[in-house]
């Protein structure tokens, strides 16, 4: 806060600092060796700026009323809009040009349903506790997609389910001496995508290792 009135005030503050500085120079005038006139012109000058100051207190004060009364009414009006836009959308006898006139939605709208994309980067990953991680990249498929993982006992199948899940990666135990092959597609409305590439797990012994290819 402006310790000296020559110093920056907020407006709030300025005003009062103006009527005890006016208070005081028209109370010494003759110790400050000035004339009435010149007390005069400092007393309009702060009277003015004063004025101006309490305008604006106002005008603030009913723009924020006029907001406030504005988005009241805003509200009313979009629930209003809204009502009939259900009711004549619910109507068959009104054409979609109509609605369409109106700045509203047809009577029914076909979505455009995108096939799920194709999974990418398979891949394993060998953890020292034992578990086996199989990721892969989402190819831009939202988190709705169901992605099935397959897996076989060499490449060319048969393949059947060994798992199925949203998210891009599975956890599972492995013994030595198994070897699988592994494909993920990814599924959404009623649609698949292709494979991902083919990816191998085997382990012939604990001393050689699971080893992924």
């Amino acid at each position: 806060m402006a310790k000296y009135i020559t110093e920056e005030f907020r407006d709030s503050n300025l005003a009062a600092a103006m009527t005890t500085f006016l208070s005081e120079v028209e109370s010494n005038e003759a110790v400050l060796g000035i004339d009435s006139k010149e007390v005069e012109a400092i007393s309009e000058s702060i009277t003015t700026y004063k004025e101006d100051f309490n305008a604006l207190v106002a005008a603030k004060a009913l723009l924020k009323s006029s907001a406030t009364q504005k988005n009241a009414s805003k509200q009313i009006s979009r629930a209003l809009i809204a009502q009939y836009a259900q009711e004549w959308r619910s109507n068959p006898s009104i054409p979609d040009s109509l609605l369409t006139l109106l700045q509203l939605p047809p009577h029914s709208i076909k979505g455009v349903r995108t096939p799920p994309t194709q999974p990418l980067d398979l891949r394993l990953v060998i953890g020292g506790d034992g578990m086996i991680t199989l990721a892969w990249d989402r190819n831009g498929n939202n988190t709705t997609t169901i992605f099935n993982i397959e897996s076989a006992t060499g490449p060319n199948g048969p393949w059947s389910t060994f798992d199925m899940t949203t998210k891009v990666k599975i956890k599972f135990p492995w013994k030595y001496g198994d070897t699988l092959w592994f494909r993920v597609s990814a599924r959404r409305n009623n649609q698949q995508s292709a494979y991902s590439q083919l990816i191998s797990l085997f382990a012939e012994s604990a001393e050689q290792g699971i080893k992924a290819a």
